[in-house]
């Protein structure tokens, strides 16, 4: 071999030095190494080689080229992996963001040594996913919005809130309606609210106590008097109304029956019907008459409770009348509260009427 040519013919020789600092491409790719790596067997550009001082071979260097950024089909037809021995696999790779279809990693790394193998493995960039929909799920409670997200086939991330209050969420990123990968993460921020407590049968202490429990200041209690039926010391009224969520808690007005007050029961034998149910009315009283007559002017022979009884308001005496005028012995005529006189029987005074000694009846 001399200085001035590399033997005989016209081929080129590709040079490539060990320890050249230029870079090795698969795909054919310009290769920028040290002096004297190409020479033509013409006689012409020997010489220039030969000053150059770089080693001259006819076989490209034993290290694994670049295959990164190739097609997989690119790189297993390549003429440099077939001129070196080598034989590449492609396997599906990881998203790196580069462009789908493409080798975005190989092993051995490029430049490292031939392996014994002969195999280089080439990681190929997966297609881009179809991209879902975020829910929009601002102002819905926590448990609602997490099963939204999940139903989309994404993830959720819960930010704030507050053990044991009402929660809803009141930010969210990415925000409803931007488009994802499936299997990403929404940040769910939630603001504390409050939910009314339901207290409608409670007395006023527990109800407070809930009320307390639910994270409010408490309740207030006004007193209204029961009717018959109603039970006392019971919260039948509250504002604001059960399960309501507020984002401020407040005190819960509530409203309690109470016993009416005590009362005494009037005297009404004697009276009328009439008259009996004017003075009960007036003691806040009710009756039930049996008996036997419910007339107006039917005379009241029995009642209970008894006079002068404590009852609560609104309490119910009951009255037995008769048709019959009872006797009263020397008595006179009473007036009751409606202008009723009750009969008065006098007998043994000798007095006769229509000639007639017995019984008067005054008359009503």
């Amino acid at each position: 071999m001399h200085g001035s040519g590399i033997g005989n013919g016209c081929a080129y020789a590709l040079v490539l030095g060990v320890g050249h600092r230029g870079k090795l491409r698969a795909d054919g790719g310009t290769l920028h190494a040290g002096p004297g790596i190409v020479g033509r067997d013409d006689g012409q550009h020997g010489s220039e080689a030969g000053r150059g001082g770089g080693r001259i071979s006819g076989e490209p260097s034993k290290v694994v080229p670049r295959i990164v950024g190739m097609t997989c089909g690119a790189a297993q037809t390549s003429k440099l992996i077939h001129a070196l021995g080598l034989r590449v696999k492609c396997l599906a790779g990881s998203s790196t963001g580069q462009s789908p279809g493409l080798i975005n990693q190989q092993e051995p790394a490029e430049g490292a040594a031939i392996p014994d193998s002969r195999l280089v493995a080439g990681y190929v960039e997966p297609a881009a996913p179809d991209l879902v929909e975020v829910p929009d799920v601002l102002g819905a409670r926590v448990a609602d919005a997490m099963q939204k997200v999940a139903g989309a086939g994404l993830s959720a991330l819960v930010h704030g809130g507050q053990k044991g209050a009402a929660q809803q969420v009141s930010d969210q990123k990415p925000r409803g309606g931007e488009k994802v990968k499936p299997g990403s993460r929404v940040e769910l921020v939630l603001a504390v609210q409050y939910q009314v407590p339901a207290l409608i049968g409670l007395d006023c202490k527990t109800a407070d106590a809930v009320a307390r429990k639910s994270r409010f200041p408490g309740v207030q209690c006004t007193e209204v008097i029961a009717q018959t039926d109603e039970k006392v010391g019971a919260v039948f009224e509250q504002k604001p109304a059960a399960q309501i969520v507020l984002a401020q808690p407040m005190v819960i007005a509530v409203a309690i029956h109470k016993a009416p007050p005590p009362t005494l029961v009037p005297a009404v034998v004697q009276h009328t019907v009439r008259s009996a149910l004017a003075l009960l009315s007036g003691a806040q009283l009710s009756a039930q008459i049996s008996g036997a007559s419910r007339a107006p002017l039917a005379v009241v022979i029995a009642q209970a409770p008894a006079a002068g009884t404590s009852v609560p308001e609104k309490s119910l005496v009951q009255l037995t009348t008769a048709i019959e005028v009872p006797d009263v012995i020397e008595r006179a005529a009473v007036t009751g509260p409606a202008g009723d006189r009750l009969p008065v029987a006098e007998r043994g005074r000798g007095n006769t009427c229509g000639g007639r000694a017995g019984s008067h009846t005054a008359t009503l």
